[in-house]
């Protein structure tokens, strides 16, 4: 349950799709599991590797960049080894992977 004082990461990462939609980004959320109804049970897509940023978006400033933002709670938040190893992949691959915690971050880096 979100707090004023340690909100859940699905308030964060609403607000900052909602500021880089408003920018005019093209830009996504990243789900590893879907749920299957007719099964009641979350399914894990084999394609899909662990790391994965929860938002993407290409930034037009820089050429179509792909921008992968992993957002965590203000307090309490932290980075896994998976998302560590994506990070690298990511900058291997001329991508951006940064880890923000508010809109008031993703503005900072300059979105």
């Amino acid at each position: 349950m979100p707090t004023k004082n340690n909100p859940l990461e699905s308030d964060p990462k609403l607000a900052i799709l909602k500021y880089l939609t408003k920018k005019g980004y093209v830009c996504w959320k990243h789900h590893k599991n879907t749920y299957n109804a007719k099964l009641g049970i979350r399914i894990s897509d084999p394609y899909t590797p662990n790391g994965l940023p929860d938002i993407m978006f290409i930034d037009r400033e820089q050429y179509g960049q792909l921008v992968g933002l992993e957002i965590k709670r203000p307090k309490g938040g932290r980075v896994s080894p998976h998302q560590v190893l994506m990070k690298k992949r990511f900058e291997l691959n001329n991508a951006v992977y940064e880890v923000v915690k508010s809109v008031d971050e993703v503005k900072q880096l300059g979105y």
